[in-house]
């Protein structure tokens, strides 16, 4: 009865892991059809996306038009600022000479007028005293007095004549500052109405840099728009896709479990049975080895009793001495077969005996092998150190390129995509920027992305780099000091406001600039 209550009981775990198994493959199915329409609009959506793409590829060819465009126009709006700079130098310096040549004309007219009134006096003393060598000649004086005042008279004569060639002298200096002062003050026009053309062409070029730069961006904004759109509901797409996937390894994992429950259960059935066939083996063994010994004990009788049979028959026989030693030879024999009967038991009850040892000793070498074992232990990794080089004097004490509101920051997300590599400072345009550090200028050129763009090498591999520059003043090779005057700050490179994009490399890597840079 009780086996077949357990036949039953097994029938019926059978029975219910088969309706869940059921269960679980028809829900299964449906999430799979499911997740294949998903799958299916997935990759109609990424064919969208990839339609989006090549119409973008095809607009590509303007992009660049207008690119080369915004190229020559900021490079026209440098090489304009750098001649409205040489011009407003020139005007300085022409300004400056004008000033000194104002002093030189003050001085040279001052000059003219003290010379003049030395002359007029000089004039005026001689007609005074009546001096004039015909009238000494003529005078009837003494000759020693005559030559008094012919020595005299020659004297003044000498410092007029004197006072009349600084006068002159004076004069034709005055004329010729008059003269190049005319020639400063044309200069000087002719370079104030070519500074105005200059500006006029700088607001020319910047009027047409932002209509480039408003075009482009606004066809990036359209496109990042959609590309935004379309990646968006991709992303949604993708989580109903995960979802879908999700819920079917949990039911494949119920699944799994069920089946492993379901071979736990046989297992654990087949393992009773096995306890119960072993149960019933051990009692039939301890049956037999007990049938053993009743026959053991039975021989052992039999042979005592046998003994005790042989004994009176030997003390009869001592006692009738008539006994022939027939009868004696066969009671020896039977004594010893009684004896090889005892030995043949004791040897089949050691052979019984000997398996259930060797299988008490079997588990407890296994228990006392699965009780030595260890988990192995995780091995750490050695840390790597990093070496700096002599540059590093000078962390923390540069000088700032440009004072200005920190816009971008290393490392932090960039509007259009990717991460700042730098800072971006906000400066107004024709801003100075300086340079941070002594050095040799390799690089000072438009740069797609960049606008005008000046790198600054200071040895030991490392550079600073001065992006979207309005003009660059610096050429390369040039040798540049701490704090000299490089560039000016513009938005060029399609930079919507004024500013300066400013790194700092290591071996070709950019690092963060602001540990570097004075507090």
């Amino acid at each position: 009865m009780q086996l077949q209550a357990c036949v039953r009981a097994v029938c019926l775990a059978l029975a219910g892991v088969v309706v869940t198994s059921a269960a679980l493959a028809q829900e299964g199915g449906n999430l799979s059809q499911r997740q294949q329409a998903a799958s299916q609009e997935r990759t109609e959506l990424r064919q969208r996306l990839e339609k989006l793409q090549k119409d973008i590829d095809g607009r590509e060819q303007d992009r660049r038009a207008a690119a080369e465009q915004l190229r020559a126009s900021e490079q026209t709006i440098s090489t304009v600022s750098r001649r409205l700079h040489e011009l407003r130098e020139q005007q300085d310096a022409v300004r400056a000479e004008l000033t000194r040549l104002e002093s030189e004309t003050g001085q040279l007219t001052q000059a003219r007028q003290i010379a003049q009134q030395a002359l007029a006096a000089q004039l005026r003393s001689q007609y005074a005293s009546q001096m004039s060598p015909w009238v000494a000649a003529l005078s009837g004086d003494d000759p020693q007095q005559i030559g008094r005042h012919l020595g005299y008279m020659e004297y003044l004569a000498s410092a007029r004549a004197d006072n009349v060639a600084v006068l002159q002298s004076t004069l034709d200096r005055l004329q010729a500052v008059q003269v190049e002062t005319t020639g400063k003050q044309q200069e000087l026009v002719a370079l104030e109405q070519e500074t105005l053309q200059q500006q006029e062409t700088l607001q020319a070029q910047r009027r047409e840099r932002a209509s480039v730069v408003a075009r482009i961006e606004g066809q990036l904004q359209a496109q990042r728009a959609e590309a935004g759109r379309l990646g968006q509901d991709e992303a949604r797409l993708g989580r109903v896709i995960r979802d879908l996937d999700a819920l079917l390894k949990e039911q494949a994992e119920a699944a799994r479990r069920a089946e492993a429950t379901r071979r736990a259960e046989a297992a654990r059935r087949a393992a009773e049975e096995a306890r119960r066939a072993e149960t019933a083996r051990r009692a039939a063994e301890a049956e037999r080895q007990a049938e053993t010994a009743r026959r053991a004990q039975a021989a052992q009788e039999q042979a005592r009793a046998e003994r005790e049979r042989l004994a009176q028959e030997e003390a009869r026989g001592q006692a009738a001495a008539q006994a022939s030693s027939a009868e004696r030879a066969e009671a020896r024999r039977q004594a010893a077969l009684a004896q090889a009967e005892r030995e043949r038991i004791e040897r089949e009850q050691a052979r019984q005996v000997a398996p259930a040892r060797a299988d008490d000793a079997a588990g407890r070498q296994t228990e006392v092998a699965a009780g030595q074992a260890e988990p192995e232990q995780p091995t750490a990794v050695p840390e790597r150190s990093a070496s700096s080089a002599r540059f590093a004097t000078l962390r923390g004490r540069l000088p700032w390129p440009v004072r200005g509101q920190v816009q971008g920051r290393f490392g932090m997300p960039r509007p259009d995509g990717g991460v700042w590599r730098g800072v971006l400072l906000r400066a107004a345009e024709g801003t100075p920027i300086a340079a941070v550090a002594a050095g040799t200028v390799v690089y000072a050129n438009w740069l797609r992305g960049f606008g005008n763009l000046i790198i600054v090498d200071h040895g030991e591999q490392y550079l600073s780099v001065y992006a979207y520059n309005q003009s660059l003043l610096r050429q390369v090779g040039d040798q540049v000091r701490t704090g000299d005057r490089i560039a000016e700050a513009g938005a060029t490179g399609g930079l919507a406001d004024s500013g300066l994009y400013f790194e700092i490399r290591h071996q070709g890597n950019p690092v963060d600039p602001v540990p570097w840079l004075a507090r």
